[in-house]
């Protein structure tokens, strides 16, 4: 296990990590004292929950007028139901799976406690779970990593990735989780110290854990749609006990398992029920896997193709990493890519967590590659013998200057697939102009992401669909120069400058710059993100 550099600062502090999964969350944290070693741990005890279990669920009660009334363990407890019904409270689980960015193919079955409450959007209901978060371990500064960084920093510092960490290895780190599997691919273009770089863009497939359920949920209403044990409440026990007892220890295909729900009274031998338990054969359990295991696969092979270095390493973490039938079905498979599949020994539901308070302490990280194509629309200036700007002269414009521009050319920053090494920053050019000089005190531009095939998308209104908005840069322009100019349509002004990005790092940052006598000068931009981006 790479050794932890002991602690440079000059204050104790404390780093807490947050990762909200779709059925499970977990908090990691970090007591940082000067010239000390840190030793990242896990949060085990929460309000409600005293057994010392690493993870919560990930589950709010509110009343009929948006408040959280439970949340966590205690939304679990017994209690709760009857609370439930005599206030007429809402439950809300497997919210995570909303945050779906919009055009992501998907077929989510969420379930029936999935509905948000009147009035709450899913950014409403994630801040209130992690309110509550925030309130059990307290906190005063937010930064975000991905899953994937925060999974292979976790690998790395237990050692999992021993056989990768050699200058030349690449790994795919897989995050199985509740509700999605997500794909990262990197390679250790040094071990000493470790440094390492994304090689491919990464994955996001909606497969985890929860759509296990959902077909074993689908399963047992055909079976049982003529017997009286397929009524609602049996129904929920059936899913429920399978999703806690069944599934996680679930190993041979050969082997029958048995779903609890009733009394020693209770039979129906004709869909295999006897004394209060039906009878799944192995082979009907398997296929309720089936559909994820070859997801993750296809996934896998994706990275492997779109990889720039070759890769043979593959290391599974997540709740769902722990199903002993999906880690030893997708190792014989992979063995096909002739890709190696580990996993950690236990608590692999603890590895965004804690590895997120590694990322923190020490990232090794350098490069990363764009999952998609970010850029924003533009204008051009109309060129009449152009047959796609003639196919849109009904859009034309006529700018203070006099000219005849076209708009809604898309104008990429940053490519799929492109390799941005840490700190790198990325510029776009800015040309304006105005009637009056007020109009260019300030500048609110959408930053578009473009989620289709096409290579080199040039227009957005060829697949609007395939255009999603990102986020606005918000910036103060009104100390960058303004030039007066004389058009054919008289005075303007126009003002040059260029908006910096700093697309390295998990979280972006930007600026602008412009030049002013000769001399580079830079000033501050806001990133607001797609839920507000209606700000400007």
């Amino acid at each position: 296990m790479p050794s932890m550099k002991a602690y440079g600062g000059f204050s104790r502090k404390l780093v807490l990590a947050f990762d909200v999964g779709t059925t499970y969350s977990g908090v990691a944290y970090a007591i940082l004292d000067p010239g000390d070693i840190p030793k990242i741990q896990g949060v085990t005890r929460f309000p409600g929950q005293e057994n010392g279990d690493f993870k919560i669920p990930s589950v709010l009660w509110y009343t009929q007028d948006g408040q959280v009334r439970a949340a966590g363990a205690e939304a679990r407890a017994p209690k709760m139901t009857l609370i439930a019904e005599d206030e007429d409270l809402i439950l809300v689980e497997w919210f995570k799976l909303h945050l779906r960015p919009d055009g992501m193919k998907h077929d989510l079955g969420l379930g029936p406690n999935s509905t948000l409450p009147t009035g709450k959007t899913i950014v409403d209901v994630f801040a209130d779970f992690l309110e509550y978060l925030f309130r059990c371990t307290r906190h005063q500064r937010v930064h975000f990593v991905t899953e994937g960084e925060a999974s292979l920093h976790y690998c790395i510092d237990s050692g999992l990735a021993s056989d990768a960490v050699q200058a030349g290895k690449s790994v795919i780190v897989i995050d199985a989780g509740g509700g999605t599997v997500d794909l990262s691919t990197y390679h250790f273009a040094a071990s000493t110290p470790i440094a390492v770089e994304e090689i491919a863009p990464p994955d996001c497939i909606f497969e985890g854990s929860t759509r296990v359920n959902v077909r074993a949920a689908a399963f047992l209403v055909e079976k049982l749609k003529y017997s009286k044990y397929g009524n609602d409440e049996d129904m929920r026990t059936m899913v429920d006990h399978f999703d806690k007892s069944v599934k996680p220890t679930f190993k041979d295909s050969s082997e029958r398992s048995f779903i609890k729900f009733g009394s020693m009274r209770d039979k129906d031998p004709e869909v295999g029920i006897r004394s209060g338990q039906l009878l799944l054969e192995g082979q009907e359990i398997a296929s309720f896997f089936e559909q994820s295991v070859n997801a993750i696969m296809e996934a896998a092979r994706k990275q492997q193709l779109n990889a720039s270095k070759p890769v043979t390493l593959a290391l599974l973490v997540g709740g769902f990493a722990a199903s002993p039938w999906l880690f030893a079905r997708l190792k014989t498979l992979m063995q096909v890519l002739g890709l190696e599949l580990s996993r950690p020994d236990n608590h692999t539901n603890k590895a965004v967590a804690e590895g997120a308070v590694s990322y923190y302490l020490g990232n090794v990280v350098s490069a990363r590659v764009a999952r998609l194509t970010y850029g924003v629309s533009c204008l051009q200036h109309y060129d009449s013998d152009n047959l796609e700007h003639i196919a849109r002269a009904h859009k034309v414009q006529k700018r203070p200057s006099g000219r005849t521009v076209v708009p809604g050319v898309f104008s990429p920053i940053l490519k799929k697939g492109t390799r941005v090494q840490d700190q790198q920053e990325l510029s776009r050019p800015y040309f304006r102009e105005a009637t009056h000089p007020s109009a260019l005190a300030q500048i609110c531009e959408v930053m578009t992401c473009y989620r289709g095939s096409v290579r080199d998308p040039r227009w957005a209104d060829e697949e609007p669909d395939f255009f999603t908005t990102l986020c606005t840069i918000n910036a103060d322009t009104s100390h960058v120069v303004k030039r007066k100019q004389r058009g054919t349509n008289g005075v303007f002004y126009q003002q040059e400058f260029n908006v910096v990005l700093s697309c390295g790092q998990t979280e972006m940052k930007a600026q602008i710059r412009w030049v002013e006598n000769g001399v580079e000068k830079r000033g501050p931009a806001k990133i607001v993100y797609d839920h507000d981006a209606t700000a400007c």
